[in-house]
């Protein structure tokens, strides 16, 4: 007899509902989303997140997903960024944006540095690029391996709709 966990989908292991997508209930069990799309938009969102849970976890030191989205709007932001400009990017308040710069420029991942007009800006260090490096290698690894599970054709047209879909959202700020 196999056991129930050889037939579960990879989002059954992070908590979510292991009735297929199709199945009347598989919208509810996965946090209101009514239809397929959304059912297989959160599942895909848990794998990511799980991904970069786990990813955080083995930096050395170790990082909670706000620190590693922290230190990504850092890395995109070529000339630095206000702590408010963090605080709007990683959608969090000024106050809880604070606390979490002044833990990674204590750890030395994060510099400041006198902007235009004095301001304090904000900077992924050297240090901080190389941590981000590893725990996106980390991150990455699990998904990876998933794509690679998919028939060739399969992978091409997932990698070609993940392609579409980060060119769609960056014709927004909505997500970023």
């Amino acid at each position: 007899m196999r056991d129930k966990s050889e037939n579960a989908s990879p989002t059954a292991a992070l908590g979510g509902t292991t009735e297929p997508a199709g199945h009347p209930g598989a919208g509810r069990a996965m946090g209101g989303a009514e239809d397929r799309t959304g059912a297989m938009l959160i599942q895909f969102s848990r794998l990511v997140m799980a991904a970069t849970v786990r990813a955080g976890s083995v930096a050395r030191p170790p990082l909670s997903p706000t620190q590693v989205r922290t230190l990504t709007v850092l890395a995109a932001a070529e000339d630095g960024l206000s702590l408010g400009g963090v605080a709007d990017l990683v959608a969090t308040s000024l106050s809880s944006a604070s606390r979490i710069v002044q833990r990674l420029v204590r750890d030395g991942l994060v510099d400041r540095f006198a902007g235009p007009g004095n301001e304090l800006r904000l900077a992924l260090s050297e240090h901080g690029t190389a941590v981000l490096a590893d725990v996106n290698r980390v991150r990455i690894a699990p998904l990876r391996s998933l794509l690679d599970r998919l028939p060739a054709a399969e992978h091409d047209a997932a990698i070609t709709a993940l392609e579409n879909i980060v060119g769609a959202a960056r014709d927004t700020d909505a997500i970023w």
